[in-house]
């Protein structure tokens, strides 16, 4: 229907789509990219990627980056590797209701994300739907997970949890960590 009501237009979009396509594949195949180039490849993950792939080991890397750095299918074994590395050293969740960044749609996640070089043993101070650059100060918002209670909170895909405050990570720790020792004392004493 498009090529034959606008085919300047429906050549720019095969162009477009051609182009696309051999972007994505060439950044797959390419053997740089081994924890991004998933899915729909999205290139601020392949940037997150390069960033902390080279920093030395008393480098540090902040990004701004979509939240979905932390939660998405795709970009779980990137964030997995941060976590199982120890380099994950901050992570802060903003939601644009705020317009932190104007002209930026308000319901637009973003983090903002420290990684460094050295391992820290250290739990990640994290917090998620802020809407003002000084609510991460907010000690009622900031919790710390260990790369332990990402394993424990989500086992499958160690991806990050999204809690509002501290206590409701808390909760959700203990809750799992309660379910956890009972599926275990259950499996040994044979118990349903």
């Amino acid at each position: 229907m498009l090529a034959q009501s606008n085919p300047a237009l429906a050549d720019d979009y095969k162009g477009a789509k051609h182009a696309a396509e051999a972007q994505s594949k060439f950044v797959r195949y390419s053997g740089r990219f081994f924890l991004t180039a998933v899915g729909k490849v999205n290139t601020y993950s392949l940037f997150a990627e390069t960033d902390t792939r080279v920093l030395t080991d008393y480098g540090r890397a902040g990004l701004v980056v979509p939240t979905g750095i932390a939660t998405d299918d795709t970009t779980k074994a990137f964030f997995g590797n941060l976590v199982a590395e120890h380099k994950l050293h901050s992570l802060y969740g903003y939601e644009n209701e705020g317009n932190i960044f104007v002209g930026v749609h308000h319901a637009f996640k973003f983090a903002l994300l420290t990684a460094g070089g050295v391992r820290t043993f250290m739990p990640t101070e994290i917090t998620f739907l802020c809407r003002r650059i000084e609510d991460i100060r907010n000690p009622i918002r900031r919790f710390r997970l260990s790369a332990d209670d990402f394993a424990l909170l989500n086992p499958n895909t160690r991806t990050c949890p999204v809690f509002r405050t501290r206590a409701d990570a808390e909760i959700t720790k203990k809750l799992s960590q309660n379910g956890l020792r009972k599926l275990i004392w259950n499996t040994v004493e044979g118990n349903p």
